[in-house]
């Protein structure tokens, strides 16, 4: 550590120095040297500077340290049988090709193809790849994307040599060895790559939702089925502490018999405004041809669905088209908001709030809040409130550290990671026949794989196609039947979800 007062400040300069050019010009800040790093550690490590630690010359992280948080984590994460070590951390730096390149003792690291390179891999897969626990056990071979800016940002930042960037990934399948790939596409888009990999031999992990309907669901998970490949989607909030210890709770029947709940789910106005600066999607449609269901409404469907192990019976949406219209120069004619009712399984009803138009001054980027109501009790969750709140000039904010917490040493951790790195250490655990049947069911179940939470949001969506438009910009949709939608979809093959 820096202890000199006129060099330190020298080194906070600096800091602050490339600080500023990064907003303008990301790919021209780097951390230079040990003492800036010491330097970041020491000061505000809040989630502007983790640019800056993620594009520090890897060999300044000092090896045993990140050993040291290695190992802690592997307690709680169940991968304490993949070495750690400093040799490993060391070799894996000094492949020629750059990049995450690592063998562990007695398993070889998973060979990942990634598919989309944009916004959901800045901000959370490419912290996944390089800078988390799971790191150990993934070797991003290649990369896939129709951005050839993408392209060049992901690949010059985490060093993919150019031969190994490719536009189309049929091709990326047949020019370098993979064993999964990672499919980081726009929703709508998920089922054609995920195909494709699984027929290719190749196992798969894809954030939520599985797809946007559940035709394509259906087909991925009979591929995955036929195939014999691994299939895990990254539903994050399964690995968030109060919906694990809810379901627990619930489980053991702490509250008596379940009878209603209320979700909501609602994002700053700057995550669906193209206007903002800069953008939190880089398409400037990305709000027009999404919507809070699909983005928003699947978090908590699944939610609540893990908690209680319901399904859905009935779906009826109510949506409103007020705030994102009116939005200049570019105006969206997509949802502020919906206000989905769903009756489960057992008379439950539950209504999930989603929406993406509150206002920027919001004390947090994502207010959540939900109620289970019991024959014998009541739970609370989240209230927006993760025991973490900071008063600075620029206002207060409520930060969910336990999504992602960006440690002084460069480490990301938190349910952000463990969700889908659990993913990986599965796919790892499959190729190594290491998963029982009884796992591999349960892994494979349409619980798991989220067919389900496809099939609240697409009679979601189907209940707003055919509702009432209200002269204020609202649409009353109708009641939806789950069960006859997904007949309507794939036939016969309902049975199999519905027995």
């Amino acid at each position: 550590m820096v202890r000199e007062g006129g060099l330190k400040a020298d080194v906070r300069r600096s800091i602050h120095a490339r600080r500023e050019r990064e907003r303008v010009e990301p790919s021209a800040c780097r951390v230079q040297t040990a003492a800036e790093l010491d330097e970041i550690s020491a000061m505000d490590h809040s989630r502007d500077l983790a640019p800056l630690v993620a594009r520090a010359p890897k060999e300044l992280f000092h090896p045993q340290r990140v050993d040291d948080r290695l190992k802690f984590l592997s307690a709680d994460v169940h991968i304490e049988h993949y070495s750690c070590t400093a040799d490993n951390y060391q070799a894996r730096n000094a492949h020629p090709r750059g990049g995450n390149h690592a063998m562990l003792d007695g398993m070889k690291t998973l060979k990942l193809g990634v598919i989309g390179t944009g916004s959901v891999v800045r901000e959370i897969y490419e912290h996944l790849y390089f800078r988390s626990a799971y790191s150990r056990l993934i070797s991003v071979e290649a990369i896939c994307d129709t951005s050839d800016d993408a392209l060049e940002a992901f690949g010059t930042a985490w060093r993919i040599p150019v031969e190994r960037r490719f536009r189309d990934y049929q091709t990326m399948f047949e020019a370098v060895e993979l064993d999964a790939v990672a499919v980081n596409t726009p929703d709508s888009l998920h089922a054609e790559p995920t195909v494709a990999a699984l027929e290719a031999g190749l196992d798969v992990v894809l954030p939520k939702p599985t797809a946007d309907t559940v035709r394509d669901v259906h087909r991925i998970i009979e591929t995955a089925d036929r195939t014999k490949r691994f299939l895990g989607v990254d539903f994050h909030k399964r690995e968030d502490p109060a919906v694990r210890a809810a379901r627990a709770r619930v489980a053991a029947g702490a509250f008596g018999t379940l009878q209603s709940a209320s979700l909501h789910m609602l994002d700053r106005l700057l995550v669906a405004d193209p206007n903002h600066t800069p953008r939190f999607f880089s398409s400037p449609d990305f709000a027009s041809t999404n919507s809070p269901v699909s983005f928003l409404t699947s978090h908590m469907a699944d939610a609540f669905m893990v908690i209680t192990g319901r399904r859905p019976v009935e779906v009826r949406a109510i949506g409103y088209r007020q705030k994102l219209p009116s939005l200049a120069p570019i105006a969206v004619e997509g949802y502020d908001l919906v206000d989905t009712s769903v009756l489960f399984e057992g008379g439950v009803s539950c209504h999930i709030v989603t929406g993406w138009a509150l206002p920027n001054t919001a004390d947090c980027l994502t207010v959540q809040s939900g109620r289970f109501i019991f024959s014998d009790g009541m739970l609370d969750l989240w209230d927006n409130h993760y025991g973490y709140r900071e008063i600075t000039a620029s206002g207060i904010e409520n930060r969910n550290v336990q999504f992602m917490t960006f440690e002084r040493d460069g480490m990301v951790t938190g349910y952000g990671m463990e969700c889908p790195g659990k993913i990986i250490g599965n796919i790892l655990k499959h190729r190594n026949g290491e998963l029982s049947a009884d796992e591999l069911a349960t892994l494979r179940s349409p619980f798991a794989l989220g067919l389900y939470t496809t099939l609240v949001c697409e009679c979601a969506h189907a209940s707003l196609a055919t509702g009432t438009h209200q002269e204020n910009g609202a649409v009353i949709g109708r009641t939806i039947d789950a069960r006859a939608l997904l007949s309507e979809q794939i036939g016969a093959a309902a049975d199999r979800y519905f027995t």
